[in-house]
């Protein structure tokens, strides 16, 4: 009906164009107007579905968690294994696949209207390369807040209790029969921390995507053994052309080399097969409420906030010890990968 009129009136004042326009115009707009209507209303009405939707999908996830206290345990575990694809033959690495644990420490601090929280004596793990300095401040910032004795490397010493030696508590300061907190470098050794800390102590510990971890630690260790083997002017491509051949365990701190994270978590770095790595894992599972991650810091650090009860001015920080991308090795794809196989493995898993 509007466009019948649009024409007729056009006809009738041909020789007004500005006006013929300014009516078309007119008429086409009080049609779109009446589209855009129609199309408000379907989308209001969409948006009360799906507000209704999420709704329900709330409640139903709430009343489930009071008869189903581990479907989170489930998601996680889910999540998990999705990221390993076993079928998957054009990888060299055998998957080494283990069923997750997690501690009562750990699922006490997600679940809500849990019990009060109060702060809790600390064992952290730190590795090397990974964001443990940045995660030992605010440890210890914690620790100052809360009054809480923490042990210290001994005058003139940047790691615990003799590290890179086995833990030794006669080399922490001050000394003292018990620790409240624990978190500088030492080598894991887990029957000797017991002894040390009280037994509600949470176990915390960060880890690093080995291939980055690797570039990091080369180009942040230029005093052993990198420069022993290729020169202090050697690039990690070079040493990767032929690891085996630069590997010498006559060189001081070589095992720098060899999963490194593995040797600071009190394993035996040299030894990657599936069984002991598998048994590995289950031993950090089974024991570690928090293994932080690297790749997934700021997540991290959220869990190692609810866990150990600590505040929010405790968990502000300033990234520390960071590389210049000068010092940075980038390593291709392929390089990447022949480091991480099983053949010459030297960053491990």
């Amino acid at each position: 009906m509007t466009t019948h009129t649009v024409y007729a009136s056009k006809i009738a004042v041909s020789d007004d164009g500005s006006r013929t326009l300014k009516r078309t115009k007119k008429s086409r707009i009080n049609e779109k107007s009446g589209n855009y209507a129609v199309h408000n209303f379907f989308a209001s009405r969409a948006s009360i579905v799906a507000l209704l939707f999420v709704i329900g999908l709330n409640l139903q996830l709430h009343f489930k968690r009071s008869d189903s206290p581990n479907i989170l345990e489930s998601i996680l575990r889910s999540k998990r294994f999705a990221e390993f694809d076993e079928s998957d033959e054009s990888s060299n690495t055998e998957v080494v696949a283990v069923e997750p644990t997690f501690t009562p420490h750990f699922m006490s601090s997600i679940q809500e209207g849990g019990p009060t929280c109060s702060p809790s004596p600390v064992v952290f793990v730190k590795t090397h390369k990974t964001g443990g300095t940045t995660i030992t401040n605010m440890i210890l910032r914690h620790a100052e807040r809360n009054n809480m004795l923490a042990g210290l490397p001994i005058q003139d010493h940047w790691e615990l209790a003799g590290y890179p030696a086995s833990f030794d508590s006669r080399l922490i300061d001050p000394l003292a029969p018990e620790y409240q907190v624990l978190c500088h470098h030492f080598r894991y050794d887990e029957e000797e921390i017991n002894k040390k800390v009280p037994a509600d102590a949470v176990y915390v510990t960060i880890m690093r995507n080995p291939i980055s971890n690797y570039e990091s630690i080369f180009g942040f260790f230029r005093d052993y053994p990198f420069a022993q083997w290729v020169g202090r002017n050697g690039t990690l491509k070079t040493f990767l052309s032929d690891p085996a051949a630069y590997y010498d365990k006559s060189t001081p701190w070589y095992f720098r080399a060899k999963n490194y994270m593995a040797y600071d978590l009190g394993f035996d770095n040299e030894n990657s097969t599936a069984e002991y790595t598998r048994d590995a894992i289950t031993k950090i599972d089974t024991k570690f409420d928090l293994v932080m991650i690297t790749d997934r810091f700021e997540e991290s650090i959220i869990l190692m906030k609810e866990i150990l009860c600590m505040s929010d001015e405790d968990v502000i920080y300033l990234a520390l010890k960071v590389r210049r991308e000068t010092q940075s090795t980038e390593l291709t794809t392929d390089e990447g990968a022949g480091q991480a196989s099983s053949k010459g493995n030297l960053a491990g898993h």
